[in-house]
């Protein structure tokens, strides 16, 4: 029987018990794989009872190609980039109670014609 465990710095999660090390190596990969989807950073470590059997990490990860992104590549140009959150350049400092939300003078259609 062996253990799976997971490795975030220096303290260890219990992950699972698989019956093989074949098992408890396809367990890891997917569970690689989902860290790096998520950028989580972490290593997993395979006991048989207590002896370490092996440690993989995200270096080890086998990312699988897809077969059809070299054939689509010209039409799905836009598809393969990420979405990147960028917030926007507004103030989030705290104004005073009497401040207003923006200096700039707004000028009226009204006030333009009585200005003629």
């Amino acid at each position: 029987m062996y253990t799976v465990k997971k490795v975030f710095g220096r303290s260890e999660l219990f992950e699972k018990d698989v019956p093989s090390l074949e098992e408890a190596r396809e367990h890891i990969q997917k569970q690689l794989l989902n860290d790096i989807n998520m950028k989580i950073m972490a290593s997993y470590r395979i006991y048989d009872g207590s002896d370490l059997e092996q440690e993989l990490t995200q270096k080890d990860a086998v990312i699988p190609v897809s077969s059809s992104s070299g054939s689509d590549s010209s039409s799905s140009q836009g598809k393969g980039s990420r979405q990147v959150f960028s917030p926007t350049p507004l103030s989030t400092r705290p104004r005073p109670g009497g401040m207003p939300q923006n200096w700039k003078e707004v000028k009226d259609e009204d006030d333009e014609e009585k200005d003629k």
